[in-house]
């Protein structure tokens, strides 16, 4: 690197409003910047070689806001082809230089508006796109429904997106214009997942960054494109969940993705730890699937394991498809015996838990329901009575909605043959000796042993309350779907109120605006209307002039009445006068209008000036608090007490004997040594510097005490950006000549 290149890129760094970023490739202005991003750095290169290793091939990304173009360089580096984009043209010039010291990265930057290239983009023209920080700014100047037609846009065009979004409780300008959860931001990206939460350097509150997409997942280093998703296991979960969980399914892949986002949720949770648990422990002849990757935080559970192929029972039951009643649940009772005799059982045997495979073989899923307690996760609670609500719906291919709670088919006596004689038995037998096994056995038995079923009255009772309940809940389903039908139909209505009462709005603004337009237009033509008469003005008055001129020449050259002459002077005098009123009036206009422009501009000028002294008295308030309650500040408070003590000491020549001048002896060769460490550690150095320069007395001393240390001086360390323009000017004079005298030495 040249010193033509080092004071190129010293200079735009100089003219910069703000170092907002470390400066790649210059770690002499790492201290400088305003914000660190080596954590976010971390993250987006995870992201990046995830979906790189997925597409097999590097990526092309887009980094809207790009700064000082600390991200994109770093992805150049890695092999990406990058597009910076940023609306401050002295970012952009310094990114331009920053990327002709590094010609083997493919990589360019653009001076546009993140609205503008956006707009513009092409389908799949990038793989990855960037947008870090960036949106408040347009959600504050063009709202949210705006911003979000954006980011749609964004999801529709690109692969995979990082972001990163203000919130609503930072105490900035911008703060309430920003979404209650900035996850609605999202909604065009099916797959969203919080990557991690960072500090900014504007106040205490931490942004998320997210990875979202609409073709791809992301999770712990691992990329993989879905075919389609859901936010629903199955068609009665009925928003079971409040729309928490979302399922990505791939040729061979499925992806559970749980949020949590309040404690009512926490078995989100607890559900996908337990499946993680158990598919460790289940042997091959359950078939369980593999386990890919597990991980979760403070608001996300997520799951990622190999996909049995198959269809839902229950949805093979909608479908109206004939089962092999007997067959199903053979298998289930095999699954289940199984799993007792390993201390575990199912506590959600449904429909909607049962896959059958392509070979017609039946599996239990859900694996996150299996426990070590034989108990149903809801009514009726005993695990064995709920294998006879399933037969019953297995065998009738009647499923009802699970709400309020299932049908209570628990008895043998609604149960078609053979099912009925098989439940028979085990109502025969006491509760403590039922068991999957004993059920298995049971359903195996030749068919003369099967236990008769003998109609008696409480046998008929409990078969006609049976029923009576069953018919009970499907009142109560027809009424509640009659009474969820009512309220779409009303709030459809309420939705065409509310677009008819938009639209009506919408016109009014539209009649506002074109009002608005017309007056500026008026006052346009106003304006032009006074110069017009001004010029017109003027004319008439050089016209009266000039006939006054040649009224005068006829008076010398014709002899007229004495009075008749006066009368016409007089005459032309007064209309003289009230043409030059009439004059003096329009220009009186024509100033105080082109004095009311003025104004306008003025104070426009003043508000975006009050704004930014605002924002900047905002900051150095936070960096004033920010030292007070620092570590440092703290722990050199006892020297700046002594200090204090000693300058308010009365000065004579005994105390600086006996007492300042051993202590200055004292602690001079600790400082020293200190400082001499400190060159062979530049990261300690630097921190030292920043401290040192809170308290510059204390600062200068120290620099004075450096010129003579106890061990020979090393080199130091020259940062031309901090001289001034004309000592930065000689120092390159002479490393210049300096460089030139050893090349000629050398020779």
């Amino acid at each position: 690197m040249t010193n033509s290149n080092i004071t190129t890129i010293t200079q735009k760094v100089l003219e910069l409003p703000e170092v907002y970023q470390p400066i790649f490739g210059h770690a002499e202005y790492t201290a400088t910047a305003s914000r660190e991003c080596e954590d976010r750095l971390a993250q987006i290169i995870k992201v990046y070689r995830a979906l790189s290793k997925s597409l097999d091939r590097p990526l092309r990304i887009l980094d809207i806001g790009c700064a000082q173009g600390y991200f994109s360089l770093n992805l150049a580096k890695a092999g990406a082809t990058v597009l910076g984009v940023d609306y401050l043209e002295r970012n952009i010039e310094l990114c331009r230089a920053l990327a002709d010291e590094n010609p083997s990265f493919n990589i360019r930057f653009e001076l546009a508006r993140a609205e503008t290239i956006i707009e513009s983009l092409q389908e799949d023209e990038f793989d990855l796109v960037l947008g870090l920080s960036v949106f408040h700014h347009i959600i504050y100047e063009k709202g949210i429904p705006f911003t979000s037609k954006l980011l749609n846009q964004v999801a529709e065009k690109s692969k995979v997106s990082i972001f990163e979004f203000a919130l609503k409780s930072e105490p900035l300008y911008w703060g309430n214009a920003q979404p209650e959860d900035p996850r609605s931001l999202l909604d065009g990206f099916p797959f969203t997942h919080e990557l991690s939460k960072h500090h900014t350097h504007l106040c205490e509150i931490e942004r998320p960054l997210y990875v979202a997409s609409k073709k791809y997942w992301v999770l712990d280093g691992l990329a993989g494109k879905f075919d389609h998703w859901s936010d629903s296991p199955h068609a009665l979960e009925q928003g079971a969940h409040g729309g928490t969980r979302r399922y990505f399914f791939a040729e061979d892949t499925l992806v559970k993705l749980f949020r949590v986002p309040n404690e009512s949720h926490k078995s989100n949770f607890t559900e996908l730890a337990n499946e993680s648990a158990i598919l460790d422990k289940l042997p091959n002849s359950l078939r369980p699937p593999r386990i890919i990757t597990f991980g979760q935080h403070e608001t996300e559970a997520w799951l990622v394991r190999t996909l049995i192929p198959g269809i839902l029972l229950l949805d093979i039951i909608k479908e109206n498809i004939p089962i092999d009643a007997t067959k199903v649940l053979r298998s289930i009772l095999k699954q289940t015996e199984d799993l007792e005799r390993l201390g575990y059982y199912h506590n959600d045997i449904r429909t909607w838990n049962i896959l059958i495979t392509p070979e017609d073989d039946a599996l239990l899923i859900d694996y996150g329901a299996i426990c070590d307690t034989p108990q149903d996760c809801t009514w009726p609670d005993n695990i064995y009575l709920s294998i006879f609500i399933l037969l019953k719906e297995i065998s009738s291919q009647d499923i009802s909605p699970p709400t309020p709670i299932r049908p209570p088919n628990i008895s043998p006596y609604n149960l078609p043959p053979p099912f009925n004689h098989w439940a028979a038995q085990l109502w025969q037998r006491p509760l403590e000796q039922w068991s999957f096994s004993l059920m298995a056995k049971a359903l195996d038995a030749p068919a003369s042993g099967k236990a008769d079923i003998i109609e008696s009255p409480p046998q008929l009772w409990e078969q006609k309350m049976e029923s009576a309940i069953k018919l009970i809940l499907n009142h109560e389903h027809e009424s509640r779907a009659t009474t969820k039908k009512e309220i779409l139909s009303i709030e459809e209505r309420l939705t065409q109120q509310q677009a008819h009462s938009f639209e009506l709005l919408k016109d009014e603004l539209s009649l506002q605006r074109a009002e608005l337009r017309k007056v500026s237009d008026l006052a346009v033509t106003n304006a032009n209307r006074l110069d017009n008469i001004r010029g017109d003005i003027k004319q008439d008055i050089s016209g009266e002039f000039q006939s006054l001129r040649d009224i005068l020449t006829n008076v010398a050259s014709t002899s007229f009445n004495a009075d008749a002459l006066r009368s016409s002077l007089s005459e032309l005098n007064e209309l003289k006068k009230a043409l030059t009123e009439k004059y003096a009036e329009l220009d009186i206009r024509y100033n105080t209008l082109n004095e009311l422009f003025e104004l306008k501009k003025a104070l426009t000028e003043k508000d975006a000036e009050a704004h930014s002294w605002r924002q900047r008295t905002y900051l150095a308030e936070k960096k004033s608090l920010d030292l007070v309650q620092s570590t440092s500040w703290k722990i050199t408070a006892p020297v700046r007490h002594v200090s204090l003590a000693l300058s308010n000491f009365p000065r004579n020549r005994t105390i600086n004997r006996l007492i300042i001048s051993p202590t200055k002896r004292a602690f001079r060769p600790v400082i020293l040594g200190a400082l001499y460490y400190s060159r062979r550690h530049p990261r300690l150095r630097n921190a030292l510097g920043r401290l040192l320069r809170l308290v510059p007395a204390l600062h200068k001393k120290v620099i004075r005490m450096e010129q003579t240390p106890l061990t020979p001086i090393q080199p130091p360390i020259i940062y031309p950006v901090k001289m001034s323009a004309r000592a930065r000017q000689i120092y390159l004079d002479l490393d210049n000549a300096i460089n030139k005298e050893q090349k000629g030495r050398q020779q």
